[in-house]
Formats: C-alpha cells, structure tokens, sequence
C-alpha cells in the first residue's frame, strides 16, 4: 500500500460462497515488509482476458538498478477459467518473465467456472545490473479457451537492501513434478540457510 504517516490496519478476511456450506481457515498470517526505493512494484486490478494458447502480459515493470544487485520476484493474480475438462482441466499459467525468459512458472486446474484462484509465485533471479524488463503473464493451455486473470500484481524486492540477506537463489527451484500415495507428509524440497543468531527471518515456500 502507499506511503502513510501513521498506522494500519491490515486485514485478512473470508467468507463462504453458499450458504449451506461451512468455510475453515487455519494457519493465517500477516506480514508487511518496508520497501525502498530500490523496489518496484506495480498491479493492474482489471479483469483481463485471453483465448490464447500462448503468453499474453498481464503487467509489466522495469527494474533498473542504480548499482548491481539481486532480486526476488513476487507476482500473483486471481485466475480463472471458462471451462474444465474431464481428466484434463483447463489451467492458467502465469510467471514472472525476465527479458523473455521465465521464471516460476505455476500452472492452475480449475475444478468450476465461476470462481477465481488466487496464486502467488516468485523467483530469486541473483544479480541484475542492468534495466531489465519483468512482466507477469498468462494463458489458457486449451487454445480458444477464455481464461481470466485479474488483480495482477508484481514486485521485485532488492535483497542485498536488507542489512543481512541469507538467500536461496534459483538453484532451489525443483521444477520437476512428484507424486505419493502417502497420507503422510513427504518431503519435496529442502533448503539450507546459514543464519545470524538474533535476526528475524521471511521463508517463502510455493509449489502447485
């Protein structure tokens, strides 16, 4: 949100969509985190549409950095689809892009028509130096198929901003899908950070 000069109130809200139906949160959690100007940040809350099978921008921002630095990328959106199909959903894809290469791409199935998915995804893209286009994009994996994508926002936060930054960078990633059959938890990825006693720490883990 803007600059202000004094405090506010952040909200998280939910609700149910049918009255005959009981909607469950847990787990809920806030956090805000002062950005600089070395961040940029931009959304574009109109309702966009597409029919196409390939990538079309839903926003777009330019980092250009006074001095070389690294960068984590966030970009969300409410997605939703027109139609599902049986075995093989309709999805929306959508990724931060870094002068045409992406980044965090995240593909959604949606189970009805009606209703908005929304998805956050993020890139830790290492050092940029230069003026580097950075746009969020999306599109249907069924070509003539209308997807929707609103309230896209996008962020890039300077991390060597912070006084002490600890970073996994992208050789994170495990881009690569895994299955179980297990009602336990199984472990997908894991991740080592060296941390300095006394310090608080933001952990951010997706996966679809």
């Amino acid at each position: 949100f803007p600059s202000h000069d004094t405090s506010q109130s952040i909200t998280l809200r939910f609700s149910i969509e049918n009255v005959a139906s009981t909607a469950y949160i847990r787990n809920a959690r806030i956090i805000a985190i002062k950005l600089t100007s070395a961040d940029v940040y931009a959304e574009n809350t109109a309702d966009q549409t597409t029919t196409l099978a390939t990538q079309v921008d839903a926003l777009s921002i330019t980092v250009n950095p006074a001095s070389s630095g690294s960068y984590l990328i966030l970009g969300s959106c409410e997605a939703r689809s027109a139609a599902v199909a049986t075995g093989v959903w309709t999805q929306i894809a959508y990724a931060p892009v870094i002068d045409d290469k992406a980044y965090g791409a995240a593909l959604n199935g949606v189970s009805d028509t009606t209703n908005y998915i929304s998805s956050l995804t993020q890139a830790a893209v290492g050092t940029i130096s230069t003026s580097k286009s950075i746009r969020l994009q999306f599109y249907s994996t069924t070509n003539g198929t209308t997807v929707n994508c609103r309230r896209a926002r996008l962020l890039a936060l300077r991390l060597d901003e912070f006084s002490t930054a600890d970073v996994v960078g992208t050789n994170s990633d495990a881009p690569e899908s895994t299955t179980t059959t297990s009602t336990t938890y199984v472990t997908k990825k894991t991740s080592t950070v060296t941390v300095t006693p006394g310090l608080n720490y933001l952990v951010i883990v997706t996966g679809k």
